[in-house]
């Protein structure tokens, strides 16, 4: 079953083509990956996707819906978009951030102190949060600013995540666990999710499919298997690599050529 189809989509920004007829399938349930060089047009795609931005062409649908028939409210209990970096302007506490994540399901007297507290705590359980649940959003490092961001995408509860570039500022140890906790909610609780990452390795490892994006275009897309040859990685990032097989995951692994051969 597809939760989110892109029909034909095309994107202009100040009469600048930004997304050049862009179409895909995202099925429930599986771990699709966007990845490819800086100004290929992720983020915008992105932003379509979100209603952020408007097409210039083309068609998106949300469980067959076009999602431009859906409120605001009704989106947001769909789909939660992980940024790759929010500016804070007030002093929320960590605890007070994730809360805000259930907003789309609270009716007209707020919260319920029943349900939405207790998502929120076990959120934070499970992102290893308790030690900084009480501090200040803006007292926090970048990476850990970014794990809470995401924590709030947990808490909204939504069958559809977005994630662009949640990894960006997070450190290895923090890339992989939350890489293992995003592929705990997918399998545990069939969280479809669709993420922007530059790390191929990554994406090998962690991802069902794979759309290689260049210059606003699909370039390919496909298994793992079929995307990452380092005959399409050379065409679109301009550098030259080699694919090889991970002998642990038996998934491409590519290995950058980062000094020239004699």
């Amino acid at each position: 079953m597809d939760i989110l189809n892109v029909n034909n989509i095309s994107v202009k920004i100040n009469e600048l083509k930004i997304l050049d007829n862009i179409s895909f399938n995202v099925k429930k349930g599986e771990i699709l990956g966007i990845i490819g060089p800086n100004g290929s047009g992720k983020t915008t795609l992105f932003k379509t996707i979100s209603r952020i931005l408007k097409p210039e062409t083309g068609n998106i649908f949300l469980y067959n819906k076009n999602i431009t028939s859906y409120s605001e409210k009704e989106l947001s209990k769909l789909i939660s978009v992980i940024p790759q970096m929010i500016n804070v302007q007030f002093p929320f506490t960590v605890e007070e951030f994730i809360l805000m994540g259930r907003f789309p399901h609270s009716g007209r007297y707020g919260y319920s102190i029943d349900t939405d507290y207790e998502i929120v705590n076990n959120v934070i359980k499970n992102n290893g949060m308790d030690s900084i649940r009480h501090r200040r959003i803006n007292e926090l490092s970048g990476g850990e600013k970014q794990r809470v961001i995401i924590a709030q995408g947990f808490a909204q509860q939504t069958n559809l995540m977005l994630l662009d570039e949640p990894t960006s500022h997070l450190d290895i140890y923090y890339q992989v666990q939350l890489l293992n906790l995003l592929d705990k909610y997918n399998k545990e609780c069939e969280l479809t999710i669709l993420i922007i990452l530059h790390d191929l390795n990554l994406a090998a490892s962690y991802c069902d499919r794979l759309i290689m994006m260049k210059e606003g275009k699909i370039f390919t897309q496909g298994t793992i298997e079929e995307v990452l040859t380092y005959q399409n990685i050379e065409a679109v990032y301009n550098t030259p690599v080699i694919v090889k097989e991970n002998p642990i995951i038996h998934k491409p692994h590519v290995i950058l050529v980062t000094k020239n051969l004699k």
